[in-house]
């Protein structure tokens, strides 16, 4: 069976999964940049002839490794590359169009967190002005606390921890560590 023959199965396979629109679409796409590089490369579109090696030749090669604008994939959007050909050429094998899966060896990408992420200027500006429209008490409260953590860069937990008697106002604060 041709990969470009397999694929709509597939993807009818996971809509009745109930996977999402954006799932399937993704599915879609890594599959197809697949199709396309074996294309390239003369390699076999007959899913029964793909190897562990091909897989990992396409996962290697620019074409997977690359954006369109040319930057580097992200280890997460190479682990989602990843997935969808596992995912593709497992339904094969469970469906019985293949004996064994040539992505069965493929591993994940180790991924850290992603750094947080801080407010823009203007989306600080319009909280603030927001909490400073508001006239209820627990408002001027809250515009008091986010500015002081917006000013200081203190943690959430520390500035709730502070007392009345931690901030000088004249002074200027106090060592809260002791």
């Amino acid at each position: 069976m041709r990969l470009t023959n397999a694929l709509p199965l597939f993807l009818v396979q996971l809509r009745a999964d109930g996977r999402s629109p954006h799932t399937v679409g993704q599915y879609e796409r890594h599959v197809r940049q697949l199709a396309l590089w074996a294309a390239d490369h003369d390699l076999t579109d007959d899913v029964r002839e793909f190897q562990p090696d091909h897989v990992a030749a396409f996962l290697a090669s620019s074409a997977a490794q690359r954006r369109p604008d040319g930057k580097a994939k992200r280890a997460g959007s190479m682990n989602a590359l990843r997935s969808s050909l596992r995912g593709f050429f497992e339904h094969l094998e469970r469906s019985d169009v293949i004996d064994r899966s040539p992505a069965r060896v493929l591993r994940m990408a180790r991924v850290g967190p992603a750094p947080p992420k801080g407010l823009r200027p203007d989306e600080v500006e319009r909280l603030l002005a927001t909490l400073v429209a508001d006239p209820a008490p627990a408002a001027r409260r809250d515009h008091a606390l986010i500015a002081f953590l917006l000013g200081t860069g203190a943690r959430l937990s520390s500035a709730l921890a502070l007392e009345v008697g931690d901030v000088d106002l004249v002074g200027g604060p106090r060592d809260c560590t002791s």
